[in-house]
């Protein structure tokens, strides 16, 4: 007995069946009449509602992640919670989030709850180094997607940093592993710099990476021998040829 073949659909949204299509379109404020195909192309012809369709289940929980959502369910439900937090036309699932008060300001900024997950300067390297190669993902290579690489390296950089250097304490109760995580961060960084394609976009999150790891220097630094005082100017001079031409960051000198 012959199984039936898989229909081959040329996009995502083909697969949706009309209910579906309709459901899609009322949440990006698209007319919801016609055909199958005139619902389909309506939806292929917004951005980002396009890119979301051409998008991974992990991508699209990346994406909901920076945006404070929830992140469960399939593909369909990702996407309509994206639209109709973008085109404020559905009630949105939120996250558990936390306050954060600034210190110096006073300002507050909601964060996720974080699971505390410790991880040493290997898994941090290869953190970085991975999201750095992921340029080459369909979701990068659109020109809305493409400004959005950077700001994703610089953000984890600077998470990366404040997450298990900063906030575990680390840099309090073992200063030189502290900065022996923070350069692996920023040795990822700098000997994957090749393949970034448009590094100077939202710059202040490397910055932030940039302030972190210099606090944690400063705690390392009587414990610090001649050898690996040499090894960190290395590498900052690495980081700092990196720099060139998109002002990164000042404090890199």
């Amino acid at each position: 007995r012959e199984r039936k073949k898989k229909p081959k659909y040329n996009n995502w949204f083909e697969s949706c069946t009309s209910a579906q299509l309709k459901e899609l379109c009322k949440a990006a404020k698209l007319p919801v009449s016609g055909t199958k195909p005139a619902l389909v192309q309506r939806l292929l012809d917004v951005d980002p509602v396009s890119e979301w369709g051409e998008w991974t289940q992990s991508d699209l929980k990346e994406e909901l992640k920076e945006q404070l959502l929830v992140q469960s369910g399939n593909k369909l439900e990702m996407v309509l919670r994206l639209a109709h937090a973008k085109y404020g036309t559905g009630a949105v699932k939120r996250a558990a989030t936390e306050t954060v008060v600034d210190p110096d300001t006073g300002e507050e900024t909601q964060v996720l709850k974080k699971r505390k997950v410790s991880v040493g300067p290997k898994t941090m390297y290869t953190r970085v180094a991975k999201k750095m190669n992921a340029v080459t993902q369909k979701k990068y290579q659109s020109h809305w997607g493409s400004k959005r690489h950077a700001l994703h390296v610089y953000r984890l950089m600077k998470n990366l940093m404040e997450d298990h250097c900063i906030e575990e304490k680390v840099i309090q109760t073992n200063p030189l592993l502290a900065e022996e995580m923070g350069r692996s961060v920023f040795r990822a960084f700098a000997e994957n710099w090749h393949v970034m394609e448009r590094p100077g976009y939202d710059t202040d999150e490397f910055r932030e990476a940039v302030d972190l790891y210099a606090d944690v220097l400063e705690a390392a630094r009587p414990l610090l021998s001649a050898k690996q005082v040499e090894e960190i100017v290395d590498l900052l001079e690495e980081v700092k040829a990196c720099d060139c031409g998109y002002g990164l960051c000042e404090r890199v000198a």
